[in-house]
């Protein structure tokens, strides 16, 4: 929207130019009374196209507060794209950022991480069914005193106590429950590698064509940029050709709807490499890299 505005705004300004320049020229009797009231009018309509930008901005700026979730009177600093470097060409290959994209993307870690917990599942499931070997010792001091009944005195006993055992468990019926059990944790570790095979087809695709949208829009960009550079040279020859009585009001009116169009595009372009650039990064993961 603030690009937007920079446009209006600029067209204000021209269409300024333009009245100055009829006006000008009806002064010394090369203008019609039609020409400066239809300069006059293209004035108020710039002013007023600017004003519907400066409000559309405005609601922009509301809603945005509203998402973010703060007071609608909070100060927000909107930085221009016009002072931003666009985002280079491509160089990486689709295959390169495809391959970044399946090694560091957050949710393929995630879901690599579940199917190595169900691969765990199953081990433990699959130890049920083997022998286990349990060995268990203890040491201990025995003190304290002895008395036998009708001897005199006691009897001192400070003695070390000590023992090892060695137990095999062998497991021989439980009504198929770890066999249940073994059957669970295999599907559940089928259904773990079906999602991230998904997940990285999804992956897949999406950098495919985030690759592609942002090739596309390079290519925008660049023909965008030539439309303007001509626009802004044919405006200024027709500008100079009225002021100097060659070219008609016409000529000048048409050159101006040009360069606003082109603008516009120019504007509207520029904002598209940045969204596209930002749509790659996010489906290669750039944007949130795993940290091993």
């Amino acid at each position: 929207m603030r690009g937007r505005v920079d446009v209006a705004r600029a067209s204000l300004a021209l269409a300024q130019t333009l009245q100055d320049a009829a006006e000008s020229r009806r002064a010394r009797g090369l203008a019609t009374l039609p020409e400066v009231l239809q300069a006059r009018e293209q004035s108020a309509r710039g002013a007023y196209d600017l004003q519907e930008s400066i409000a559309g901005e405005t609601d922009a700026r509301m809603a945005l507060l509203e998402a973010m979730g703060v007071r609608p009177t909070t100060p927000v600093s909107v930085a221009s794209l016009a002072g931003r470097a666009l985002p280079a060409a491509m160089e990486d290959t689709a295959e390169k950022l495809i391959d970044r994209a399946l090694a560091q993307r957050p949710d393929l870690m995630a879901r690599v991480a579940t199917l190595r917990a169900r691969d765990a599942d199953i081990a433990k499931a699959e130890a049920e069914f083997r022998p286990r070997i349990v060995v268990a010792g203890d040491l201990g001091q025995n003190i304290g005193r002895v008395r036998t009944e009708g001897l005199p005195g006691w009897s001192n006993v400070n003695q070390p106590a000590y023992g090892a055992a060695i137990a095999i468990e062998l497991p021989i019926f439980d009504g198929g429950l770890r066999r249940d059990r073994l059957a669970v944790a295999r599907s559940q570790r089928r259904i773990a590698e079906d999602e991230l095979e998904r997940a990285r087809d999804q992956t897949v695709r999406q950098v495919v064509k985030a690759y592609e949208d942002l090739k596309v829009t390079l290519r925008r960009r660049d023909a965008a940029i030539a439309l303007l550079t001509a626009a802004e040279k044919s405006h200024d020859a027709a500008i100079d050709s009225y002021r100097s009585g060659v070219a008609t009001f016409i000529d000048v009116t048409n050159a101006q709807t040009a360069l606003t169009k082109a603008r516009t595009v120019d504007i509207e372009t520029r904002s598209a490499v940045f969204t596209a650039a930002a749509s790659l990064a996010f489906s290669t993961g750039d944007l949130a890299p795993h940290q091993p």
